[in-house]
């Protein structure tokens, strides 16, 4: 079966809220519905504590599974690509700011990754 990660945040700054996590969790739902997936295949990778805390809190509430990652780390670093890569999944969806590196796609597509950016 196929493996989703979506990663996403939502934060108390006003460049990023929560209107990201809002969109990414109706994806989430959609695919479930038209696909007749199951939730047990998806996961939110998620900034963790102070700011983002948020994301956490809509995510359990919803009863979907959390991967949590330092809040310091850099979007689309060299460590954030470690830390995605040790997950398993098919499939990434990115919903958040900021421009994604050529480099960065190309080594998730060489571990045979599909990406999603929207």
């Amino acid at each position: 079966m196929t493996q989703f990660l979506i990663r996403t945040d939502a934060a108390k700054i006003p460049e990023i809220g929560t209107g990201h996590l809002i969109r990414s969790l109706t994806i989430f739902k959609y695919l479930i519905k038209k696909n007749n997936l199951e939730k047990k295949n998806f996961a939110f990778l998620v900034k963790r504590r102070k700011k983002y805390s948020i994301s956490s809190k809509i995510l359990k509430k919803n009863q979907i599974k959390i991967i949590k990652i330092h809040e310091k780390i850099k979007n689309y670093s060299s460590l954030e690509l470690k830390k995605i890569l040790r997950i398993n999944f098919d499939i990434i969806i990115f919903d958040r700011i900021g421009k994604i590196k050529k480099k960065f796609l190309t080594k998730l597509k060489e571990q045979k990754k599909k990406v999603i950016c929207l």
